[in-house]
């Protein structure tokens, strides 16, 4: 789907397959359809699906305003004897359109972590949120700011274009650099 596009009109979704690779063959059977929070604004709804991030029974899934500039949003899902279900809904009110552009989960054995990138509303407030739950819900933990000091060629655009995280270890895009150099030989 483009971006604004006036033809499009419906909720986005995000499938969650079981993956069965204990055969000479991998299969995947399909054993949810996961949806947007109803109360968002039809933009956002529109846009749900945009990132997602999965680790053990932890799951998010990231919307950005398609059809109308909109606030962007994340849902997370919990999977139980039930089957995936959601847990909580973040943004969607006031945050910046790239709220939930990017995302990152890690299912910790006591603290689960989730990773929202970028947020800010220009490139000297870019920041990454990291949120953490311990059992009542995520909330934020730390904001992670751009160093708008460093010079960056692509002013910000890949600031936490990327994100992954793996229990004390967060990586993310940061900048890009101009540089004189060509097929690793000085051009100067």
């Amino acid at each position: 789907r483009v971006p604004g596009d006036p033809s499009f009109s419906g909720d986005g979704q995000v499938l969650v397959l079981a993956v069965d690779t204990a055969g000479p063959l991998v299969s995947a059977a399909q054993v949810a359809t996961l949806g947007p929070d109803p109360s968002w604004p039809a933009a956002l709804r529109e846009g749900f699906g945009n990132a997602v991030a999965v680790d053990g029974d932890l799951l998010a899934v990231g919307a950005v305003g398609q059809s109308a500039p909109t606030p962007g949003g994340v849902r997370v899902f919990r999977a139980g004897p039930g089957g995936w279900a959601p847990a909580q809904s973040l943004g969607g009110t006031v945050e910046p359109s790239t709220f939930g552009r990017t995302l990152a989960v890690d299912d910790g054995a006591s603290v689960d972590r989730l990773v929202i990138g970028p947020q800010g509303t220009s490139m000297a407030t870019l920041a990454v949120d990291v949120l953490a739950d311990s059992g009542g819900g995520f909330v934020l933990e730390e904001r992670l700011d751009r160093n708008a000091g460093l010079p960056d060629a692509s002013n910000g655009n890949y600031y936490a274009a990327s994100i992954a995280i793996d229990g004390p270890t967060l990586a993310l895009t940061a900048r890009t650099e101009t540089s004189d150099r060509v097929a690793g030989l000085d051009a100067g």
